[in-house]
């Protein structure tokens, strides 16, 4: 009876530890969400201020280099568009999905800040 007691008594700790161990790294995994969350929307705050800055000094450019110029922005906007969608995917996603919406959501950026560079690299040439 006493071996029993032991062994139910060392169960019940493995299974408190366990239970400890496994609230420490979904506290972990949460921090870590949020902390990324907040970083994509703070990235996609600067991008767009710098789309808006962009478009703003490019509204003089004139003939066939607004014609292109529009082209990019274009572009540009589509692709903030869809990173704005990834964030809103991000926002909302199940610890299940977490690491695919998160990869999206890093291609998504990336892409507007190809797009970005590529416009803002055009502007200054035609600037020149």
């Amino acid at each position: 009876m006493r071996a029993r007691r032991l062994g139910i008594i060392s169960l019940l700790a493995v299974t408190f530890t366990l239970g400890c161990f496994f609230n420490a790294s979904i506290a972990a995994q949460s921090e870590e969400r949020e902390s990324y969350k907040k970083e994509s929307q703070e990235k996609l705050k600067d991008l767009d201020k710098k789309i808006d800055e962009l478009q703003r000094k490019a509204s003089e450019m004139k003939g066939e280099a607004k014609t292109e110029f529009t082209r990019e922005m274009s572009d540009l906007r589509r692709k903030q568009k869809a990173a704005k969608k990834e964030w809103m995917e991000v926002k909302r996603a199940a610890a299940s999905k977490w690491d695919k919406a998160k990869a999206d959501m890093d291609a998504a950026v990336q892409d507007v800040e190809g797009a970005y560079d590529k416009a803002a690299s055009r502007f200054k040439e035609h600037k020149e």
